[in-house]
């Protein structure tokens, strides 16, 4: 998508751009806001949405701007203290992430990471 907004750089309508990630080593890995700074401003958008999702998730989360993402309602975030699996952090802390994806009838996906 970068190459194409380099070379064809247009005014877009009516649409709405949506990255998924990474540079997929074809390039330099770009900060998410650089990467939506250079579409915003080559097809002259206000927003560039986001998808985001893991090979070990079932789910995705999805931004419509901002950095904000949503989850579906099966899928659970929870940030954790890192010197502490067992206790949760307020909302505003950061610390580890505990993600519980239940997509699918049997299955249950967990991912935990720092």
């Amino acid at each position: 998508m970068l190459d194409f907004a380099e070379k064809f750089p247009t005014k877009l309508q009516n649409t709405i751009i949506m990255e998924t990630g990474g540079m997929k080593g074809k390039r330099k890995e770009l900060l998410r806001e650089e990467v939506h700074t250079i579409l915003s401003n080559a097809f002259v958008v206000e927003n560039i949405h986001s998808e985001y999702g893991m090979t070990e998730l079932l789910s995705q989360s999805y931004s419509k701007g901002s950095g904000i993402f949503f989850s579906p309602p099966w899928m659970k975030i929870f940030i954790r203290d890192v010197n502490d699996p067992m206790m949760l952090v307020a909302e505003e802390n950061t610390g580890g992430i505990n993600i519980i994806d239940l997509a699918n009838h049997y299955t249950c996906s967990f991912i935990a990471t720092q």
